[in-house]
């Protein structure tokens, strides 16, 4: 009695394979593309956070463009310090007195409605014990207040 089907071998199998083998291939590339996935987890919204950070003890006197006024008067720069009080983020500074998160932007408008946005730098000083986020929603306030130079200082650990 035959069958009609006919066994096959493993050199008749490797001879019905054409070309390379492409899942060692694969393979590599999806681990490749997971590694780059991953890592650019890391670079979140704060890496691309718009800011200018002094640096300490570097010279006050910036160098004048060429043509620019020698006796123009520099951008008015105002400090705002960051601050947490009973659990709650207080800031203080010059022009807004001492006010919320939630009336910071109200508070930089009133500021910066005599002067345009150029002629203005606002440094921000958080404390050690405040909040990342309420950093990043001061530095939001004071852009959308229309203030466009706005800078981080760096924070001091309490001793």
């Amino acid at each position: 009695m035959t069958t009609p089907f006919r066994r096959r071998s493993a050199r008749a199998m490797w001879d019905m394979h054409f070309g390379p083998n492409m899942t060692p291939m694969v393979d590599v590339v999806m681990v490749i593309l997971i590694f780059f996935m991953a890592s650019a987890t890391f670079a979140g919204a704060e890496w691309f956070l718009k800011a200018g950070i002094p640096r300490e003890g570097a010279a006050e006197t910036p160098k004048q463009p060429e043509g620019s006024d020698p006796l123009a008067l520099p951008p008015a720069r105002f400090e705002l310090s960051l601050v947490v009080v009973d659990g709650k983020t207080i800031c203080r500074g010059q022009g807004i007195g001492e006010t919320d998160l939630a009336s910071l932007q109200d508070k930089l408008t009133d500021l910066a409605r005599g002067l345009s946005g150029e002629d203005l730098v606002l440094i921000i000083r958080p404390d050690a014990g405040v909040p990342y986020p309420h950093v990043i929603r001061a530095q939001d306030a004071a852009i959308a207040a229309g203030i466009k130079k706005v800078g981080l200082m760096d924070v001091k650990p309490t001793p």
